[in-house]
C-alpha cells in the first residue's frame, strides 16, 4: 500500500511540475514573443525585455517559445546562451561564460577533434574577439544565437555597462541571426541603461501579470492537479479528480484564493502552494494507513504557511509604544487615510486617548522617540516613504530633502494580515486590543 501511495503522489507532483508549461492567461505573451524571436531566424537583429514579478511565467513562456521555434525550423535550431546577473557578477566572468557555452554548443555538433577554440579566462577582450569569430562562423551556417540575460537589472547596474554595450553592438554589426532577451522584475530598468546602450536597444518589451480572476486560478488548479487514468491506478485517479473538483467548490477555499488575488500572488507562488498541499498527503497516509485525497484541511494548512510574511513576524518583539504605532497605521490604512506623516499619526492617537470607553493610556508624547520608531519601521521594510500623492519617492540630490516629521508613509504589507497577526500576540494588553477593534 505504501509503495502504491508513493507512486501515486509522485505522479501528482510530476503532473504539477509539468503545469509550468501550461500557464493560464499567457497565450498572448507567448504569441508575441514567438513572433519577435521568429524574426531573428530571418536574419533580423532583435532585442526584447520580459518584465514581470518573480514567478509570473517569464522563463516558462520563453522556454516554450524557443522550443516551438526549434520544432517549426528543425534545420536551424537555436543556440541558447543563458546568463544570470546574480551568478555571473562581473563582465569578465560573464563574457567567459558566454564563450564557454558557445564552445560547448559548437563542440556538440562538430566531429571529434574538430573543435579547438577554448575560452581564455579571465580576459574580456580576448574572449570577446573569440566570440565574434565564432559568431561569424555561425552566421555562415545560419544557426541563430539567442542571449538570455536573467536578472537583467543587475547587468544594467554595473559600471560602464561594458558587457551590454558590446552585446548590443553585435546586434548592429553582425549580418546574421542574433537575438538578446532580458528578463527582469523592475519596470524602471530602461532608466538604468546608459545612453549609448539605450540607443542600440530596440525597446521592445512584454509585460507578465499575476492572475486577476478566480476563474483563471480554478482552471490552473484543475489543470495542475487533474490526472489522466494512464498515469496511475484508475480508481485512485477518479477519486483524486473528484476530490479536486469538490475542493474548488468550497466557499472557504474560494475566499482564500480571492484573498491571494488581492495580494497579487504569482503563478510560481500557486505552484509552491499546491506542491506543499500535495506533499502533506504523506502525513495523512501515515496516520490512516489508507489512500487519501487532497482536502480542505490540506489546502488551509498550505495557505497558512505561505501567507506568512517575515515583515509581519517582526511585530512579535515590539514594545508597547511600537505596537501602538503599528495599530494606528493599520487603522489609518483601513480608513484609507493614506499616505500619512508623523502629525497625522500623532493626531489620530490623541483622538483615541480622549475616548473614555477605551481606557487608553499611552506614552507617545516624545517626538524624537516616535520619529525614531517610524525610521525603524522603514528599515525593517514595514513602511515605505512616498510622496504626497502616494507614489514611491525618487531620490534626487538636487531636490531639498523633506523634513522627517512631514515625510509621508504607507504600509508595505496587507493591513488585514498585519491586524490578524497583532491580535494574536500574547503581549497585547486589553487596552491595545480595544484600540485595535475600536471605531474611531
Amino acid at each position: 500500500m505504501a509503495d502504491k501511495f508513493d507512486s501515486f503522489q509522485t505522479a501528482i507532483l510530476n503532473n504539477l511540475h509539468n503545469s509550468r508549461k501550461r500557464l493560464v492567461g499567457v497565450s498572448e505573451q507567448k504569441r508575441e514573443l514567438f513572433q519577435v524571436l521568429e524574426s531573428s531566424k530571418r536574419g533580423t537583429h532583435t532585442s526584447i525585455l520580459l518584465i514581470g514579478s518573480k514567478g509570473s511565467g517569464k522563463t516558462s513562456v520563453l522556454r516554450e517559445a524557443l522550443d516551438d521555434l526549434d520544432k517549426t525550423y528543425p534545420s536551424t535550431k537555436l543556440i541558447r546562451i543563458v546568463l544570470n546577473g546574480a551568478v555571473q557578477t562581473d563582465d569578465v566572468t560573464s563574457m567567459y561564460e558566454i564563450v564557454r557555452q558557445m564552445c560547448k554548443a559548437i563542440a556538440d555538433e562538430t566531429p571529434a577533434g574538430g573543435m579547438k577554440s577554448q575560452p581564455k579566462a579571465p580576459r574580456f577582450c580576448e574572449n570577446f574577439d573569440l566570440l565574434c569569430e565564432m559568431l561569424r562562423e555561425r552566421m555562415q551556417k545560419t544557426r541563430p544565437v539567442v542571449f538570455i540575460l536573467d536578472r537583467f537589472e543587475l547587468f544594467a547596474m554595473r559600471t560602464k555597462q561594458t558587457l551590454l554595450y558590446n552585446l548590443f553592438d553585435l546586434l548592429q554589426a553582425n549580418a546574421g541571426a542574433l537575438a538578446i532577451v532580458g528578463m527582469t522584475a523592475r519596470k524602471d530598468v530602461f532608466d538604468l541603461l546608459e545612453k549609448r546602450v539605450k540607443s542600440r536597444f530596440s525597446h521592445q518589451k512584454i509585460h507578465f501579470y499575476p492572475p486577476t480572476t478566480i476563474a483563471q486560478i480554478k482552471e490552473f488548479v484543475q489543470m495542475s492537479l487533474h490526472m489522466s487514468v494512464d498515469k496511475a491506478d484508475s480508481n485512485c485517479v477518479e477519486r483524486h479528480n473528484r476530490a479536486v473538483n469538490k475542493l474548488l467548490s468550497k466557499e472557504k477555499v474560494i475566499k482564500s484564493l480571492e484573498r491571494c488575488i488581492a495580494m497579487s500572488r504569482s503563478w510560481g507562488w500557486y505552484i509552491q502552494l499546491l506542491e506543499y498541499a500535495v506533499g502533506s498527503l504523506s502525513q495523512s497516509f501515515s496516520k490512516s494507513k489508507r489512500m487519501t485525497t487532497i482536502n480542505e484541511k490540506d489546502f488551509e494548512q498550505a495557505f497558512s504557511k505561505f501567507q506568512r510574511n517575515y515583515m509581519v513576524e517582526t511585530c512579535c518583539n515590539m514594545s508597547v509604544m511600537e505596537l501602538t504605532l503599528i495599530i494606528s497605521l493599520i487603522k489609518l490604512e483601513m480608513k484609507e487615510i493614506v499616505p500619512y506623516n508623523f502629525h497625522i499619526i500623532h493626531e489620530y492617537i490623541r483622538r483615541a486617548e480622549k475616548r473614555a470607553d477605551l481606557g487608553l493610556s499611552l506614552h507617545v508624547d516624545n517626538r524624537r522617540t516616535v520619529l525614531s520608531a517610524l525610521k525603524n519601521f522603514v528599515d525593517l521594510g514595514l513602511l515605505l516613504p512616498v510622496t504626497h500623492s502616494g507614489k514611491v519617492e525618487v531620490k534626487d540630490s538636487n531636490k531639498n530633502k523633506t523634513l522627517t516629521e512631514f515625510q509621508m508613509y504607507r504600509l508595505t504589507v496587507d493591513p488585514g494580515c498585519l491586524s490578524r497577526k497583532v491580535n494574536k500576540l500574547s503581549c497585547l494588553g486589553a487596552q491595545l486590543k480595544n484600540y485595535l477593534f475600536a471605531n474611531i
